[in-house]
């Protein structure tokens, strides 16, 4: 079982648009060491309690992740760019 080595850190920020604006709903981090497979698990939950029916995830993006979101929210998407370069945006 793989696990994050204390300097990893796992994310996830789920947001609405109103009108013009963007709304942040709620934003949830893991970081230390932690089971990567519940984490997914954990927030393809909170994505689902959120009725959400697309995810898109960033180029870190493991196989497992996408397939748990996938069957949570319906749909994944890979957005092609790296964390480190939507953290610049």
């Amino acid at each position: 079982m793989q696990r994050g080595v204390g300097a990893d850190a796992y994310t996830i920020c789920i947001g609405h648009k109103e009108g013009d604006s963007l709304v942040i709903d709620v934003v949830r981090g893991t970081s230390g060491k932690f089971n990567p497979q519940a984490v997914t698990k954990e927030y393809a939950a909170l994505c689902k309690d959120y009725r959400i029916t697309k995810v898109t995830g960033d180029a870190t993006s493991r196989a497992r992740s996408r397939k748990a979101f996938a069957e949570a929210a319906g749909a994944f998407t890979h957005c092609g760019e790296t964390r480190l370069w939507i953290a610049r945006r």
